[in-house]
């Protein structure tokens, strides 16, 4: 007599031994993505972002290039648009502010913790330093009409 064990099989066959193999491994590859999720929730960064700032800078830059007049007074930025509104760019708290003709606020960038404004011979530099203490400054020549 043969002992047929067709309808009652025991043990596994290679092909589900591999298909068991494959999802431990997708599985196990998977838990480091998941602890970096993990243990990085919450904690969002208390600095600018490069592209926040880069932003911050180019667009200021529009509004310097398009002034009747730029200066700096006590440590804020002045604009003086072609239509007579002034345009004041100050940190308020961690963010940089823009107010026109003293109402407003508008945050321009978050998370600073120094805005230094600085003109010398027709060159404005504008200096951030961000919550992490990394220092961004960009310069811009002042052109003869805008120049105070």
């Amino acid at each position: 007599m043969r002992n047929n064990k067709c309808g009652n099989e025991l043990g596994m066959s290679l092909i589900e031994l591999l298909i068991a193999l494959a999802m431990i491994v997708t599985v196990a590859a998977c838990i480091p993505l998941l602890m970096n999720v993990i243990t990085t929730a919450g904690k969002e960064g208390k600095g600018t972002a490069i592209e926040e700032t880069e932003m911050f800078y180019h667009d200021i830059g529009t509004e310097i290039r398009a002034a009747k007049e730029v200066s700096v007074l006590q440590g804020k930025l002045v604009v003086k648009v072609k239509t007579d509104d002034t345009a004041v760019f100050s940190l308020y708290q961690d963010k940089i502010r823009k107010q026109v003709n003293g109402t407003g606020h508008e945050i321009w960038l978050q998370n600073v913790s120094s805005f230094k404004p600085v003109m010398t011979a027709g060159v404005l530099s504008l200096q951030i330093t961000d919550k992490n203490g990394m220092k961004k400054e960009r310069s811009y020549r002042m052109l003869p009409s805008a120049a105070p």
